[in-house]
């Protein structure tokens, strides 16, 4: 991600909670249940009430990949975005070559809308973005898949 660099300190930590003390964005840590180990951060962002829509973002220390972590994490926010924040679309991009991030959307049955050049960029390059969509229409499904993991 654009912001995983290797100067990222307490400046910019202190940043990204300023942002979510404000409502800017809703984050949440992802962590386990047992132990409360961190595993990593599930949030949306760019909210914009007037029209009722945000980005959902998530992310995963590389230890913690492949055990469905993201995958429950978003679907419980998206849960909360579409029926407590009463969002009308949810909105998931990222580089065509993270696979993983795709597979998420994927499970989540989000709808894939379009697919941008050239429209992400990643370390030093620019890649092109697959785009997912979650609507009120999705929520009851999910909220059934969401319920089924407890």
């Amino acid at each position: 991600m654009f912001w995983a660099t290797e100067d990222y300190g307490q400046r910019e930590a202190e940043s990204f909670i300023d942002l979510v003390a404000s409502g800017s964005e809703h984050a949440f840590a992802i962590s386990d249940r047992e132990d409360r180990t961190f595993h990593g951060l599930c949030s949306l962002n760019r909210v914009d009430e007037s029209n009722r829509t945000a980005n959902l973002g998530y992310w995963l220390r590389a230890t913690s990949t492949a055990r469905g972590l993201a995958t429950r994490a978003a679907r419980r926010l998206l849960v909360h975005a579409l029926e407590d924040l009463e969002l009308e679309r949810v909105e998931v991009t990222m580089s065509e070559a993270n696979t993983s991030s795709v597979a998420v959307a994927q499970r989540l049955g989000l709808t894939e809308e379009e697919r941008r050049s050239r429209a992400t960029h990643v370390g030093d390059q620019q890649h092109d973005a697959r785009v997912f969509a979650a609507f009120p229409s999705d929520l009851e499904r999910l909220r059934q898949a969401a319920a089924d993991i407890r």
